[in-house]
């Protein structure tokens, strides 16, 4: 099973703060989740994204909440 690790959750929060921010608090000044993200050069580097963190998420729990979501519109019918 893959194992979520401290890169993983830092950028899955940093996209749940953006989230928050800009669509609860209505924040038009809030930056974007990777903008000022302690792993940004690493992820550069790496070819990694957050799509890769939110997958192993999903994988983990079961709940689709990643973009799979938008690739398959068939699979908010479940």
């Amino acid at each position: 099973m893959r194992k979520l690790k401290e890169k993983d959750l830092y950028c899955i929060a940093k996209h749940i703060q953006e989230f928050v921010k800009t669509n609860w608090c209505k924040d038009k000044d809030s930056k974007q989740a990777c903008y000022d993200c302690n792993f940004n050069q690493d992820c550069t580097k790496n070819g990694f994204t957050d799509l890769d963190s939110f997958d192993k998420l999903e994988k983990i729990t079961g709940v689709k909440i990643s973009f799979s979501l938008l690739k398959n519109k068939n699979s908010l019918e479940e």
